[in-house]
């Protein structure tokens, strides 16, 4: 099966600090010894964080910008992958709700 979509949950059990979702650049992140230099692009990661920032290897405008939603323990964060166009979506629900 090759979907065109790849579809994910994370439910946030325990937050200590800051968390991160999304998804990176194997080789780029593998290069950086898994340093994440959030304050350039380049940086190999496609993500948002619970404090309401996005972050972006390769566009500077969602690069550490406050363009997401903020989330906490309880809720459920899912992504969706469109293989094809390239394109993240990000979505909060209560851990009960179906993607």
């Amino acid at each position: 099966m090759n979907a065109t979509k790849i579809c994910w949950g994370i439910q946030i059990v325990k937050l200590v600090g800051w968390i991160g979702i999304g998804i990176c650049l194997k080789n780029v992140i593998s290069n950086a010894n898994f340093f994440f230099n959030y304050s350039n692009i380049n940086h190999g990661s496609y993500m948002i964080s619970n404090n309401g920032y996005s972050w972006s290897h390769s566009v500077l405008e969602f690069n550490s910008a406050h363009k997401s939603f903020h989330f906490v323990v309880g809720d459920t964060i899912y992504v969706e992958y469109d293989k094809i166009n390239k394109k993240l979506k990000f979505q909060k629900g209560t851990g009960t709700d179906k993607f």
